[in-house]
């Protein structure tokens, strides 16, 4: 796997730190929902020991994190949890 710009790889995966900057959260924040699980972060990949972003997968994981009001969006984490 060949790292190019930005922390993409040529396969259009993204390293951890990329990732959380992509969503906008700390690098700390997004290891943290890995480590919980329980899908609160969003599914990542494996390469060797490496954890690795997709692109498309971020993407969906936001469109199914996107609310049309406040009291939606709280109903659906009390459902969650």
């Amino acid at each position: 796997m060949t790292e190019t710009t930005k922390g993409t790889t040529a396969q259009g995966l993204l390293s951890s730190e990329h990732a959380a900057q992509y969503l906008g959260i700390s690098p700390r924040t997004l290891h943290n929902w890995r480590w919980l699980g329980g899908g609160k972060g969003p599914a990542f990949v494996r390469v060797g020991r490496a954890v690795r972003y997709d692109v498309r997968t971020l993407d969906a994981w936001i469109a199914g994190r996107t609310f049309d009001s406040t009291s939606a969006a709280d109903h659906d984490t009390l459902k969650a949890a």
